[in-house]
């Protein structure tokens, strides 16, 4: 298998390598997110494409949050191959950022969900039932991170409007 090796801090693309040994250390920052790449996406095009879709949480316990509808699809604008040494450091190929697509096309890389869903659709796809999939994975998300970010919402804002919290004695 593949692995896509991104930098904890990265931004823009910046630093994000395809490897086939993920205990590699990256060059670019000790701590980095490793992620299996998946070697047969969905294409549109022959472009490899991913979903950048907001979320908005609400209250952390009980959990309510609110997935928008006005997400994107972002395309590499590069045409898809399996990875190879001959095409691995190709990130136009392999990722969709549009910091570094639209820098190289000059043209933007998005859709709006509304466009993707209707070509999709064209093309034979049931939508309501990907978006179905995608609810639930994004629930699914929510429930595996929502005692961490209960937690952290409780640290933050656990002291009333108005008030200060007493500040510990040296």
């Amino acid at each position: 298998p593949v692995y896509i090796v991104k930098p904890d801090h990265g931004c823009q693309g910046a630093g994000i390598e395809l490897t086939t040994d993920p205990c590699k250390q990256s060059p670019y920052a000790k701590d980095v997110v490793v992620q299996e790449y998946i070697g047969s996406p969905l294409l549109l095009d022959g472009l490899k494409f991913d979903l950048r879709l907001y979320v908005v949480l609400t209250c952390a316990s009980p959990l309510q949050a609110f997935l928008s509808t006005r997400g994107v699809a972002r395309f590499a604008s590069h045409p898809w191959a399996p990875v190879a040494p001959s095409n691995q450091d190709d990130l136009l190929m392999h990722l969709s950022n549009s910091s570094i697509n639209q820098l190289a096309s000059g043209v933007s890389n998005k859709w709006e969900l509304p466009r993707l869903w209707k070509r999709l659709s064209d093309d034979g796809a049931d939508v309501d039932q990907l978006w179905q999939r995608v609810h639930r994975l994004v629930a699914l998300t929510l429930v595996a991170m929502q005692p961490t970010v209960a937690h952290a919402y409780t640290t933050a804002f656990s002291v009333p409007f108005g008030r200060r919290r007493a500040q510990p004695s040296q």
